[in-house]
């Protein structure tokens, strides 16, 4: 880790915390990070196609997928690389406007980035008005600087015992939520001035602002854990979700059996190999695995009770740690009248403790992460003449996130364990069919970091009626990163090495487990870390052009040129599907950078016109109505990903694999992991064979976004405005994972040889290439789709008499090819066209303030004293918000397709009504409508349904202030503040998962539970 940390460039490295203070569900507070224009340029462009609300093709991530802001490629995933990740509902994005609505103004709670800008021109503007003179105006003594400094120093405080206790914590007998969060923090602005040595009243001013959280916040989680039976080897007490009893079966019992029909199907009629259930459901004592057995203790006894069927057994209520801090630095310099010099400088850094799931070792969430993020940028500005303004910038921004342990030489967890192979500190990773598993998430443990260099020029001309502007830009991008997927190994167990082979609802995942016998393992073996490298560069001309006094056209086209990635040592390879591979003598060999004619990257370098038109129309010289419409097509790059994708040979991924799942292990606990074959580097052609091999596509498409939008704005009566908006998008070539792409997938006709599926060999000949076992694309393969039209409308009444509201309704529709775990058929893209399953289709909020019109200023009570101090200054602010459900995606209880359809989809029964007349929590949708497709077929029913819905939400936060004056301009605000005032409770969604017609699933179309909590937050804030 120390050569990482040496070979990440030092010296100007400032860059912001952006991980926010959260509210009670997650909701972003009083962040240090600046908000970005997502419609700024093309690479914010595609950053929004890639944000939750368009998705990463891969996964919904939320990465940016281009150059966007200036750290967009070098960001990690949201809320998985970079941000703490909310454990909260998917509304809690929301959070941030209820902030905006209740924040008492730009005296009180407004973003410092927007508190920089404005309060350099006020006291730019106040300066030059005073002529920084005091007096009978014959003098000519400067201001003191501390009658010109201004600023604030606040805390805000929130404890759970001025909350109410959330409703998922009582419905689950908790009789508190742990919350305990102080943020504090100050911000100055004015002159710079040091006494006897510089004074620039005149010319050079600051603001400085800090900012610090210290919060516990429980977070809670509802799982199923094998019961305490079942963790002593006795399966007598196991029964699926129907409640009908499971047998688990002895596998060194399995035989051919000598009556199969091979004719006819598998089933438990005509079994093709038999085996005999453990007697009484128990599996004796000497069968138990020894390293199972060692692991038990770090896994946690069931402590609840919800059900049904032994399900949803384990509750926990953990507290989450955070501890951010910062500063913002900005300090400007007026040269000359025509010349300004602007420095920004912002650091901050924090931890994270993601809430344990377990109190052991063993906890499957994520690990805590320590962060750190800095930024300077210095920016020149000079009017070369009143019509033509020249602007400079350079910047480097800087972020690192590494989590504690990866690089721990002290423990060898697996070896504690009994776990030969692998070693390291951290816990392996174990994952069931059923239940909750052990060991966090594969990637989860990292240590990277990001850095950009960037410059910026632009050239504002204006030339009778037209408005020019010429700007270019240039960025480096570096990202060094430690990422093993699987750093103490990863072991999937499944239900078919203890069931009946062919036959579903047989056997046990734990009950594999404890025997030892995993049906998937993998383990990361990686020396060093990557040094990866590119660069971007744009240009571009903007002519906007007044037609009439009340028709403005704008145009602008955009060169954007972006390298491949490189790595700093050539240290990365791909698969080319031309090079035959010398161990089979099929296409698909790995081939290495800058070896045997390979050039140091595996993409052409990619350049693109950007076009965009636009016009602004106002019907009539008072111009109280405008109507704009504009259209543009942008295109996103190839980010930079974390990650030891497209190491192969200089890496490497022992995957373990059955020859046939259904009847003999990938790999026994007890007997460990094999050890790598050959030592690393190993630059072989056949170095990815028998792996998930990496994939990076060396062709020109880029992912390509086109967007039409119209808007009417019409100014009305009393300080209204009322705006009406339409939007159309659409992207392609959108970057997907290999489990969305399907390069290596066998085709869906294959699914007629049945049983044969389940041998590996035969599966393998099926094949494109198979040498391999999937394709890994790591997130960067360009071909998912997206469509989505909306419309909205906007009433603003502009503050007047002391009211000021906002009220906007947005109805939404959106389908694309990808979002969700992975598709169904990846031959026919088309019918993977589907709603994406996390867009609500409709929104509404409704901001408002009221000043109540009591105190000096005021209509009522102006004069002075008691009563019109006590009611006086006071002010009344909220923020509610409403959605719709978003479309329900359905997912069958099994998938027994001989592992060729990963992501199999439910079906429909004929002539039944999925809907019913009152939806509750009883039933919110009918189950019987659906169910799982019967073996070696495929579900029909969409990957999210046409109709269906899961429960909405409304949320209800509000607000009182008041401000005491105090001598010398100074005044104290005080706040009170409560999100969720109502304690309203929100609905979970229902459980969507669909049994078969033998085992169906009870609680199928039901909800239990539901969450949300009112949350207290009192603040003070001194303002001088």
């Amino acid at each position: 880790m120390r050569l990482l940390q040496r070979v990440a460039p030092l010296g100007l490295w400032i860059w912001l915390y952006a991980a926010p203070s959260m509210v009670a569900d997650g909701s972003p507070v009083h962040s240090l990070a600046p908000v970005a224009d997502p419609a700024a340029d093309s690479e914010s462009t595609s950053q929004l196609a890639e944000s939750p609300e368009h998705a990463d093709a891969s996964n919904g991530s939320g990465e940016p997928a281009s150059e966007g802001s200036d750290s967009a490629q070098q960001l990690p995933e949201a809320g998985d690389h970079l941000l703490p990740e909310p454990a909260f509902s998917a509304d809690s994005t929301d959070g941030l406007d209820a902030v905006k609505a209740l924040s008492p103004g730009p005296d009180q709670f407004q973003a410092v980035g927007k508190e920089i800008g404005d309060a350099i021109r006020v006291f730019q503007r106040e300066t030059e008005r005073l002529g920084a003179r005091v007096g009978n105006g014959r003098g000519n003594t400067l201001v003191q600087p501390g009658k010109l400094w201004h600023g604030r120093i606040y805390e805000f405080l929130r404890n759970d015992r001025l909350d109410a206790v959330p409703h998922q914590v009582v419905q689950r007998g908790g009789a508190r939520n742990v919350l305990r969060r102080n943020q504090f923090g100050f911000s100055v602005s004015g002159p710079v001035y040091i006494p006897t040595v510089y004074s620039g009243q005149r010319s050079t001013f600051f603001t400085f602002s800090f900012e610090a959280t210290r919060e516990r916040v429980g977070r809670s989680k509802l799982a199923t854990l094998p019961t305490a039976l079942q963790r002593s080897s006795d399966f007598s007490d196991l029964v699926d979700k129907a409640g009908q009893p499971v047998t688990v079966y002895d596998p060194a019992t399995t035989q051919l059996n000598s009556v199969y029909d091979r004719s006819q199907p598998v089933s438990r009629d005509n079994l093709e190999y038999v085996r005999t259930p453990f007697p009484n459901n128990v599996i004796p004592p000497t069968r138990s695995d020894r390293v199972a057995q060692a692991t038990l203790p770090h896994y946690p006894f069931p402590n609840a009770n919800v059900g049904p069927f032994l399900q949803n057994n384990y509750w926990v209520n953990s507290p989450q740690v955070s501890t951010p801090e910062g500063f913002i630095l900005r300090v400007d310099r007026n040269v000359s009248q025509k010349h300004k010099l602007t420095l920004d400088v912002a650091y901050s850094k924090g931890f994270h403790g993601t809430a344990d799931l377990y109190p052991t070792i063993g906890n499957p969430g994520r690990p805590d992460r320590l962060f750190s993020n800095r930024r300077t940028e210095l920016s020149d500005s000079f009017s070369i003449s009143p019509r033509s303004v020249y602007t400079a910038s350079f910047s480097v921004n800087s972020s690192g996130v590494r989590t504690p342990g990866l690089d721990n030489e002290d423990l060898d967890i697996p070896q504690e364990l009994g776990l030969d192979g692998v070693s390291g500190g951290v816990f392996p990773t174990v994952r069931f069919n059923e239940y909750l598993g052990l060991g966090g998430p594969q990637g989860a443990y990292l240590h990277n970091f990001w850095t950009t260099y960037g410059t910026g020029h632009a050239l504002a001309l204006r030339r009778g009626k037209h408005a020019w502007t010429l700007s270019s830009s240039l960025r480096f991008y570096q990202l060094n990163t430690f990422d093993p997927d699987s750093p103490s190994g990863s072991l999937r167990f499944n239900d078919d090495l203890t069931g009946l082979p062919g036959v579903i609802n047989t056997g046990n995942s734990f009950a594999s487990f404890l025997l030892g016998h995993s049906s998937r393992a993998e383990a990361t073996d990686l020396l060093q870390p990557s040094y990866l490298r590119r660069k971007f560069w744009r240009s571009q001309v903007q002519d906007e052009y007044e037609l009439t006094p009340n028709l403005t056209a704008t145009l602008s086209v955009r060169l954007e040129v972006s390298t491949p990635r490189v790595e700093k040592f050539n240290r990365q390879s791909t698969i080319d599907v031309d090079s035959i591979n010398p161990e089979n003598g099929r296409p698909g060999a790995l081939v290495f950078a800058g070896r045997d004619g390979a050039g140091r990257a595996f993409q052409p370098s990619q350049a693109r016109l950007e076009p965009q038109a636009g016009f602004s129309w106002s019907p009539s010289r008072k111009r109280g109505t405008v109507v704009r419409m504009s259209v543009a097509q942008r295109y996103g790059s190839i980010p930079l990903r974390p990650g030891p994708f497209a190491t192969q040979g200089f890496s490497a991924r022992r995957t373990f694999f059955s020859a046939n799942e259904q009847l003999q292990p990938a790999v026994v606990l007890g007997q460990g992991l094999a050890p790598l074959g050959t030592p690393l580097p190993h630059l072989s052609p056949a170095a990815a064979n028998d792996t998930d091999a990496d994939y990076v596509a060396n062709t020109d498409r880029l992912p390509r976004y086109r967007y039409l939008t119209l808007d009417f704005e019409r100014r009305m009566p009393l300080g209204i405005m009322l705006r009406l908006e339409g939007r159309v998008r659409r992207a392609d070539n959108l970057l997907v994972n290999g489990n969305v792409a399907g390069i290596n997938a066998v085709p869906l006709d294959a699914l007629a040889f049945r049983d044969q599926l389940n041998d590996e060999s035969f599966r393998r000949s099926l094949r494109p290439y198979p040498q391999f076992q999937t394709v890994d694309t790591g997130r960067l393969y360009p071909l998912g789709r997206y469509q989505s039209q909306s419309g909205s409308i906007e009433i603003e009444k502009q503050a007047s008499q002391g009211l000021a509201f906002d009220f906007s309704y947005r109805l939404r529709r959106q389908y694309d090819d990808y979002s969700g775990p992975g598709v169904q058929d990846y031959f026919d893209r088309d019918s993977e066209w589907a709603l994406t399953p996390w867009v609500r289709p409709q929104r509404m909020s409704l901001s408002y303030s009221y000043e109540i019109p009591f105190g000096q200023g005021k209509p009522f009570l102006r004069s002075r004293g008691l009563l019109s101090g006590i009611l006086g200054n006071w002010s009344v602010r909220g923020f509610t918000r409403w959605g719709s459900g978003d479309p329900i995606a359905l997912r069958p209880e099994f998938n027994n397709t001989g592992g060729v359809v990963p992501y199999l989809r439910a079906q429909a029964v004929p002539g039944a009504d999925a809907h019913v007349n009152d939806p509750g929590p009883e039933l919110w949708f009918n189950p019987a409508a659906f169910v799982n497709p019967s073996d070696f077929s495929i579900g029909n029913v969409p990957r999210a349904h046409p109709s269906l819905r899961n429960p909405g939400f409304h949320n209800h936060d509000l607000s009182v202030s008041k401000r005491l004056p105090l001598p010398s301009e100074r005044s104290l605000d005080i706040l009170f503040e409560g999100f969720n005032f109502l304690n309203h409770a929100n609905w979970n969604d229902p459980d969507a998962y669909i049994g078969s017609a033998e085992a169906p699933n009870a609680n199928a179309g039901k909800i239990i539970g539901s969450r949300g909590g009112r949350v207290v937050q009192l603040g003070l804030q001194f303002n001088f």
